[in-house]
């Protein structure tokens, strides 16, 4: 009817509803091709996802060990390691250290950190009061 002049009310009609029809249509057609290409391009993601699930990568952090200090360690002690200890190893070794070592580090925070330095300046200020005693002993023997 594209090619055919609208005479009547009637045609006009007819053609508004032909037009109406071929749109859903097309409409549809659209769709289902930007749902496939949206599947073709999420797979990709999708994978890597799972892979970072299964090597504990990834995903949702916790509050509390998803501070700066846990990210820089995260990045910092990998590369570190490859880049001092391990200058010739292949790319599968340092790939594997990478993995490995950002996995333990996932458990440094900074409540973790600042009970290790407490707990480091306690011994050495006990360390230090028992040689200022030992000292002071010393003194009080030799008669000074």
């Amino acid at each position: 009817m594209a090619n055919n002049r609208i005479n009547s009310m009637g045609d006009l009609r007819s053609e508004i509803i032909r037009l109406r029809t071929e749109t859903a249509v097309r409409e549809g057609e659209l769709k289902e091709e930007f749902q496939q290409i949206s599947e073709k391009i999420q797979a990709p993601f999708r994978l890597m996802q799972e892979l970072g699930a299964w090597f504990g990568i990834g995903g949702k952090a916790d509050e509390k060990s998803s501070d700066w200090l846990t990210t820089v360690a995260q990045l910092g002690v990998p590369y570190l390691l490859n880049s001092l200890i391990f200058k010739r190893s292949g790319f599968l070794l340092k790939a594997l250290i990478a993995l490995v070592s950002q996995k333990a580090v996932a458990g440094i925070n900074m409540d973790k950190m600042t009970g290790w330095i407490e707990k480091i300046s306690q011994w050495i200020q006990k360390q230090s009061k028992q040689k200022q005693a030992a000292v002071t002993e010393d003194r009080a023997d030799s008669g000074c």
